[in-house]
């Protein structure tokens, strides 16, 4: 409750209302009722969604990469109910390690394809947090937006709140070591970590079929695009 009556500049009233929408949403969405199993490792691994470690400001991390997010019509809720539970989680996390540290958002672009951005994917994100994580983002860290996305980004950031959207930052690899060690980040990102993030016991696409639209025939086509087989 305290966050939300913080976020609705401590007029209760409205911060009640605000924690019963943001609670109708929770169930409506099914959130407490997902299991990992519900879930796909190739889109955690292929999307490298992760939560992770804390940053140099013991912050937990957030993170996800863009560049091989291609749409996939009929794959497209179960991403959301990934994006959403890793949120949710991330938002879980922090409270434990102390809400006034929060969590810093990553969302690497490097080398992403105009084509593979999802723009209506990108606004339920900030739909989410804007409705139902108002204080959780302490930072957002936005990592090599290519020069054509750029337009785009900024929309999108536009829909935050002003006080998380004056939490975005832009970042190189290297710029992003003054938040995060080395031991930290993922190689992909140019440190030195491994081994990704992908919970114990998280289902498998083939696994999924004939669950919240998916079909065999998107499967193949995931598969066939990243590769997979």
């Amino acid at each position: 409750m305290s966050i939300f009556v913080s976020d609705s500049n401590n007029e209760i009233d409205s911060a009640y209302q605000n924690l019963l929408r943001t609670l109708a949403w929770k169930k409506s969405f099914g959130l407490h009722q997902f299991k990992l199993s519900d879930f796909s490792s190739e889109i955690y691994d292929i999307y490298c969604f992760e939560i992770y470690s804390k940053d140099k400001f013991n912050r937990i991390i957030l993170s996800e990469s863009y560049k091989r997010q291609k749409y996939f019509s009929e794959l497209d809720q179960l991403v959301r109910n990934i994006i959403a539970y890793q949120i949710e989680k991330a938002d879980r996390l922090a409270f434990e390690n102390g809400p006034e540290n929060g969590v810093i958002y990553l969302g690497d672009f490097t080398d992403t394809p105009v084509l593979h951005l999802n723009v209506p994917l990108a606004k339920f994100r900030v739909d989410v947090i804007n409705q139902h994580y108002p204080l959780m983002c302490q930072k957002i860290g936005l990592i090599n937006v290519p020069f054509l996305l750029k337009p785009v980004i900024k929309l999108i950031v536009s829909f935050l709140k002003p006080s998380i959207k004056n939490a975005v930052e832009n970042y190189t690899y290297e710029t992003l070591k003054e938040q995060i060690s080395d031991e930290v980040l993922h190689e992909d990102m140019k440190g030195n970590r491994k081994k990704r993030e992908i919970p114990e016991g998280t289902g498998t696409l083939k696994n999924l079929i004939g669950k919240v639209g998916i079909t065999e025939e998107a499967v193949k086509q995931f598969y066939k695009f990243h590769q997979l087989e």
